[in-house]
C-alpha cells in the first residue's frame, strides 16, 4: 500500500505496480475501495467480525520514464479528483529498492483519465529522486509538498515545496 485517501465513508488504497512478474502475474498500479465503517467495526472486534472485502478495483497505466514503468508512491484528494506521486524505479518487487529514473506528479480526474508531469529541480532538470509522499498546500492552490526518500539510512528524507504551474487542475473538480 503506497497511499490511502478518505473519500466520505470509503478508504481508497493505492498499490504500486512495479517489479517482476510472478507466476505469470504482471505487477500493476491499481486502487481499491474499502468501506470505512466496515473496516472500523472489524478493527474494534476482529474475533467476531470479518474484514471488509475490497471493491471497485481499478488498474492504471501511469506511463514510464527512461523505459522504466511508473508506480504509485502516494496520493491526496483534490475535490473529486486525485493528485498522485509516482516514481520510475527498477526493482524486483514493490518492497525492494532499485535505481530511480525520475518521479512525477499526476492527476486522476473524476472520470478516471490520468495525466502527469515530470518533476524538475530548480534548474529545470528532471528530478532523479524517489518521491514517496505528496500533499496539497491548505493555503495555496499553486503549492504542494513532496517527500523525497533516498532509500539510504544515512540520509534523512527531505520535505520539498513544489510550485504547481499552468492549468494543472483543469477539468478536475
Amino acid at each position: 500500500v503506497e497511499g490511502v485517501l478518505a473519500m466520505g465513508d470509503t478508504l481508497r488504497f493505492f498499490g504500486r505496480g512495479n517489479g517482476a512478474a510472478r507466476r505469470d502475474l504482471i505487477a500493476l498500479n491499481a486502487t481499491c475501495d474499502v468501506a470505512l465503517p466496515e473496516l472500523l467495526a472489524y478493527l474494534q472486534d476482529p474475533q467476531r467480525i470479518e474484514p471488509p472485502s475490497p471493491g471497485n478495483v481499478v488498474q492504471y497505466n501511469l506511463g514510464e520514464l527512461g523505459g522504466v514503468r511508473l508506480g504509485f508512491t502516494d496520493a491526496t484528494a483534490h475535490g473529486d479528483a486525485v493528485l498522485y506521486s509516482a516514481t520510475a524505479e527498477t526493482s524486483e518487487d514493490a518492497s525492494s529498492d532499485g535505481p530511480v529514473t525520475g518521479s512525477v506528479l499526476g492527476v486522476i480526474s473524476r472520470a478516471g483519465s490520468v495525466r502527469f508531469t515530470v518533476l524538475t529541480d530548480a534548474s529545470g532538470r528532471a528530478l532523479q529522486e524517489k518521491v514517496e509522499g505528496v500533499l496539497l498546500s491548505p493555503t495555496s492552490p499553486r503549492k504542494a509538498y513532496i517527500v523525497i526518500d533516498a532509500d539510504d539510512a544515512t540520509r534523512p528524507s527531505e520535505l520539498c515545496e513544489v510550485e504547481l504551474s499552468g492549468n494543472w487542475s483543469d477539468g478536475l473538480s
